[in-house]
């Protein structure tokens, strides 16, 4: 080992080391955990954009089902109308 390299220097350097690659390493998990974060943002906009068209559409068929629905009972009333006014008459 060379002289000018004693152990509180070594020692030294390898705490400095550790410190320097922990830090990169707490930044590099930090820069992902915030990457990440901001696609989940992304994707819940977007599932929330996804979901409101959804209950659009449903509202417009559930108003359709409704109007055919209509449709059919009055023409059920009337054939029971019919129905009764003719068995009235024979």
């Amino acid at each position: 080992m060379p002289a000018f390299v004693t152990n509180d220097v070594l020692v030294q350097f390898l705490v400095w080391a550790c410190s320097a690659l922990g830090a990169a390493l707490i930044g590099t998990v930090v820069y992902l955990a915030l990457g990440v974060n901001r696609k989940l943002d992304l994707s819940r906009e977007k599932a929330e954009e996804q979901f409101a068209q959804f209950g659009r559409q449903l509202t417009s068929v559930k108003e359709l089902l409704v109007d055919d629905i209509h449709k059919h009972d009055v023409r059920i009333t009337r054939l029971e109308e019919w129905r009764k006014a003719s068995d009235g008459h024979d």
